[in-house]
């Protein structure tokens, strides 16, 4: 779950190289290390900047959607994957 993804990144990265059967190097933990440090600093830089909690914000309304509409659409997925 997307979630899960931003709790605890490092252990999906690994999750998703396992299931797919591809090694997990100290040189890319090394790197994903660096990745996470600077996308974190950038997040409280942008947020610093804002009054926004969020820092990216979006409707549904602005792509002509409603609610009951997404719903019906992807109530598999929600179902399964919220």
């Amino acid at each position: 779950k997307y979630k899960d993804t931003i709790e605890a990144p490092k252990e999906v990265t690994k999750r998703v190289y396992e299931i797919s059967g591809i090694e997990y190097t100290q040189e890319y933990d090394a790197k994903l290390d660096h990745y996470l440090k600077e996308s974190e600093e950038k997040r409280k830089m942008a947020k610093s900047k804002s009054a926004k909690k969020e820092m990216h914000s979006y409707s549904i309304a602005d792509y002509g959607l409603t609610k009951k509409l997404v719903e019906s659409e992807f109530k598999d997925y929600i179902q399964n994957y919220c």
